[in-house]
């Protein structure tokens, strides 16, 4: 053994290596590593809470209930992007969206730019 040095030598590890998440999505660590949100990935993610698992968000209310469904997810998103998502960052991601939505409607309302349908 060389002075430490390696993949298990010492050296601190990387930020991938040093990553773990339990079952259910959530970040063992500090923090978890930053997620590049592509349109790519806004796409399954919206697919995701809105179509595939849209009718079970709508249905169950419970802490309990909702934090299953959100692991699920990130589950299916995480294999899908090859990624190591947890659940606070699409639920933040998503929950800032549908924010961003609502002030884009609002504006609309008030500028008389709404879209006829």
């Amino acid at each position: 053994m060389e002075g430490g040095h390696g993949a298990h030598g010492g050296d601190p590890p990387s930020p991938e290596e040093d990553f773990a998440a339990d079952p259910l999505g959530k970040a063992l660590t500090e923090k978890a590593p930053r997620l590049v949100w592509t349109d790519s990935r806004l796409r399954t993610q919206l697919h995701l809470r809105l179509i595939a698992y849209g009718d079970q968000f709508n249905k169950h209310k419970s802490r309990a209930q909702l934090t299953v469904l959100w692991s699920r997810l990130v589950r299916r998103f995480n294999k899908q992007h090859e990624t190591k998502a947890v659940v606070d960052q699409l639920r933040n991601k998503f929950n800032a969206m549908k924010a961003l939505f609502g002030q884009i409607r609002a504006d609309e309302a008030t500028t008389g730019n709404l879209e006829k349908r």
